[in-house]
C-alpha cells in the first residue's frame, strides 16, 4: 500500500493526495485521518460545517449534495464510506476545495465526491 503525505504543495498549489485504504495498519490509518482532517481545516479554518456534493454513489451512481458536520479526517469517511471491508479513497486538495474518489464493490471506478466550506448566504 503506497501513501503519500499531503504536506508539500506543487507549483499549481495542489497537495499531493492522500490515500487511505480499508487494509491499512491501524498507525497508518490513523495518520492518514489526521492529514484528511487537516486538509478539512486548511479548506475551512472557522468552522467545522462544510457542503458535500457527490457523483456516481454506489451501484445505482446515484447523486446529491448534504452539509456535513465534519470534526476530523474520520469523522470525513464515517460518513462516506459504506459499510463493506474493503475499499480505497483517494483524497487531493484544491486551494478551498477537497476532491476525493472513493472505490469499492458497488463502485469500483469510483464515487467522486467534492468537500468546500459551507458558507451561510449572504443577505
Amino acid at each position: 500500500m503506497s501513501t503519500k503525505d499531503s504536506s508539500n504543495d506543487n507549483e499549481e498549489g495542489v497537495n499531493h493526495p492522500v490515500i487511505i485504504d480499508s487494509q491499512e495498519d491501524q498507525h497508518s490509518y490513523e495518520y492518514q485521518c489526521k492529514v484528511l482532517g487537516d486538509m478539512l481545516d486548511d479548506i475551512n479554518p472557522d468552522s467545522n460545517e462544510f457542503r458535500v456534493e457527490g457523483q456516481n454513489i454506489g451501484w445505482r451512481n446515484l447523486s446529491g449534495e448534504d452539509t456535513m458536520i465534519l470534526t476530523s479526517g474520520e469523522s470525513l469517511l464515517r460518513k462516506i464510506v459504506p459499510n463493506t471491508t474493503m475499499w480505497n479513497l483517494e483524497a487531493t486538495q484544491h486551494e478551498d476545495m477537497l476532491s476525493i474518489t472513493l472505490s469499492h464493490h458497488d463502485s469500483p471506478t469510483g464515487e467522486v465526491y467534492s468537500v468546500v466550506a459551507n458558507h451561510p448566504p449572504e443577505n
